[in-house]
């Protein structure tokens, strides 16, 4: 039974939010090449970049034209897809360009990952948070590209609060309290 109510639990959350989850605009600005006939084989290198909190976009190989791959600053061809230029694999490049070119970093133990986009209809960023560990994490820092005047933090398993935040240069961070399964953060 104590199943069935967390269920309901998040499900009342989704629909009590949902406008936070419609129209989402991706912020990446990695893209990762895949192959749509070999999915399944990168599907594990795809998940090792999520779980190092790498945000990037999925394109298709046949979708991989010059003017869609233009407005990311780093192409990476997923291991079953065949070097084109200026495609790179992932073990080639630099922690310090991935990092460059992501929207948001984390900083908390493994387990939790987080995925951050835009609202194409609203002027904000969202920040999931997702805590795969058994007990709940506190002192997470998410450090987000852009100047931002305010933040709120919604959870299923939490009060909604305002997180205080602090620019830091290009940057605003922000301190999640504590993560006890999921927890968005609006910007």
């Amino acid at each position: 039974m104590p199943s069935w109510e967390a269920i309901r639990q998040y499900n009342a959350f989704f629909e009590q939010y949902e406008s936070l989850y419609s129209s989402p605009k991706s912020l990446a600005r990695i893209a990762v090449v895949i192959n749509p006939e070999s999915e399944q084989h990168d599907l594990p290198f795809l998940n090792n970049l999520a779980a190092r909190n790498v945000t990037y976009d999925a394109v298709y190989e046949q979708d991989a034209l010059p003017e869609k791959l233009s407005k990311y600053g780093v192409v990476i061809a997923a291991p079953a897809v065949a070097l084109r230029p200026g495609w790179r694999r992932y073990g080639d490049i630099q922690p310090a360009e991935i990092a460059a070119a992501s929207p948001v970093t984390l900083t908390a133990p493994d387990g939790v990952v987080l995925n951050v986009h835009g609202q194409s209809n609203e002027r904000r960023v969202l920040v999931h948070l997702l805590n795969y560990g058994d007990t709940p994490i506190s002192g997470i820092e998410v450090s987000i590209r852009g100047q931002f005047k305010a933040a709120r933090l919604i959870s299923p398993d939490m009060i909604a609060t305002n997180i205080q935040i602090r620019p830091a240069g290009e940057f605003t961070r922000v301190l999640i309290p504590e993560l006890k399964i999921y927890a968005l953060l609006v910007l």
